[in-house]
């Protein structure tokens, strides 16, 4: 890389495989993978929407009332038998409601819980539920968690990468 003036321009990069890389790991790989083609820096706008995308939380309504009632009736097919139809869970499956879910995923990213879902779910036929039934499932279980809906559904599980889950207000 070069200067120091252009690390301090450069705020993030984007790889086409894995999507965004913050600054701290872009300057780690910028230096063998530039040359490469694979990184590319972003427009020098990107700073403004990376300090909104990072402060956005799952009490922003990041989901709508349909994508939760669609994710709803998904849940009840698939997960509902493991997990009950309340989503108390049981000695086996864990709650997906309540203080047990919250401890579990506080502060962690939306795209967290949907990569455990897609990569272990069902139990006996894990990853094969299509993108768009999980990123509706997760929809259903923000609602379920008391999660205030929005005028939008998320579209694709890149959507859930710089949403945090944060407890209920």
């Amino acid at each position: 890389m070069g200067g120091a003036s252009e690390a301090r321009t450069t705020l993030a990069w984007r790889c086409p495989t894995i999507g965004v890389v913050s600054l701290s790991a872009a300057l780690t790989v910028a230096s063998s993978s530039a040359a490469s083609g694979h990184w590319r820096p972003i427009a020098s706008g990107f700073s403004q929407t990376a300090q909104s995308d990072a402060e956005k939380t799952v009490a922003a309504g990041i989901y709508s009332k349909e994508q939760a009632a669609a994710g709803k009736k998904l849940y009840s097919d698939i997960c509902s038998s493991c997990h009950l139809e309340n989503l108390s869970g049981d000695t086996m499956s864990p709650a997906l409601v309540g203080e047990a879910f919250m401890s579990q995923w506080e502060s962690k990213n939306l795209r967290a819980i949907y990569s455990r879902i897609i990569s272990t779910m069902p139990t006996d036929a894990p990853g094969t539920l299509p993108e768009k039934t999980v990123v509706d499932i997760v929809a259903y279980l923000l609602e379920a968690n008391g999660f205030p809906a929005g005028s939008a559904a998320l579209e694709t599980a890149n959507d859930m990468n710089t949403i945090r889950v944060t407890r209920p207000k």
